[in-house]
């Protein structure tokens, strides 16, 4: 009956009616954004949704807000991974940071430096490659005004072909104790990659490293289309008894069309911090998880 009913139709009703059929199909594959090198953050950080533009005390200021390294005085190496399902994203990450580096003199320069082996995505879709950054900070006036630049290096293949380097830049306020306000520039230099596509963002915070802290973050980021998407995100931590420091987030991505829970922990011991964050879709099935260890010296 339907070959005869499909005989009876004419073609123009035909066709009509196989693009309504489509056309669900090509906007759901549209939406479905890989993540980027926008969503690396550091694993203390990923368990916060990645707030930490008016934070950063540890090595996601490299890639938050460079300005930040220079609020802190702390030594931070870290080491760790990223593991990605369904959309096969990894990372493996080497990275740290000295605000010590020379204190002694009048301009004080913090500084650091990251590695990143990174994979996105398989097949037609995949892309992977080789990310290198390295950040400098200075205090602009004594502990309360800072600025900082990082540069990136790209080295990628796949579907996303980038051998080119990009900048952030940052400012980074502290006009109170327990109060940081961050400003951030992403990708300044134009390098045409959806890997490195411009942005802009702002945080603020509330705590302390000793004890607790709350983040909220707002950004905006490029898309293929060049209009500006809104990313806000949330977080907070606790130190409980100097050992154990949970944490938890909320981000809001309109870039990526995702709304994204997160939670994470830090067991610290003789100034190690062994890490672990979650972080999972409220609606699709993206799940991320991240593990590693961190040395800190104050």
């Amino acid at each position: 009956m339907l070959p005869r009913l499909m005989r009876t139709l004419p073609l123009p009703l035909l066709a009509a009616a196989a693009a309504l059929w489509l056309a669900p199909v090509t906007a759901s594959a549209e939406n479905e954004t890989l993540p980027t090198l926008r969503d690396v953050t550091s694993i203390r950080a990923m368990g916060k949704a990645g707030a930490s533009i008016g934070y950063g005390a540890d090595t996601d200021a490299i890639h938050a807000n460079p300005a930040a390294i220079a609020a802190t005085q702390t030594f931070n190496l870290m080491l760790g991974g990223i593991i990605g399902i369904p959309s096969r994203h990894y990372v493996l990450t080497v990275e740290g940071v000295d605000s010590k580096i020379n204190e002694d003199v009048t301009i004080p320069l913090s500084g650091g430096v990251s590695y990143q082996y990174y994979v996105s995505g398989e097949g037609l879709e995949g892309r992977k490659g080789h990310v290198l950054s390295v950040s400098l900070a200075v205090p602009m006036y004594s502990k309360y005004a800072f600025v900082g630049i990082t540069g990136r290096y790209l080295k990628m293949g796949g579907n996303v072909v980038s051998n080119a380097i990009t900048m952030d830049a940052g400012l980074f306020f502290r006009p109170f104790e327990l109060m940081g306000i961050g400003l951030a520039g992403y990708n300044l230099i134009d390098v045409r990659s959806p890997e490195a596509r411009r942005g802009w963002g702002a945080g603020i915070s509330f705590g302390s490293e000793k004890q607790f802290h709350v983040d909220v973050d707002a950004r905006v980021d490029e898309d293929k289309t060049a209009t500006y998407k809104p990313t806000f995100s949330v977080g907070g931590e606790y130190l409980i008894a100097g050992l154990v420091a949970p944490r938890i987030g909320y981000s809001e991505d309109m870039l990526r069309g995702a709304h994204l829970i997160c939670a994470g922990v830090s067991v610290i011991y003789e100034g190690w911090a062994f890490e672990a964050a979650y972080r999972q879709a409220i609606v699709g099935k993206e799940i991320t998880f991240a593990i590693g260890m961190r040395m800190v010296e104050f």
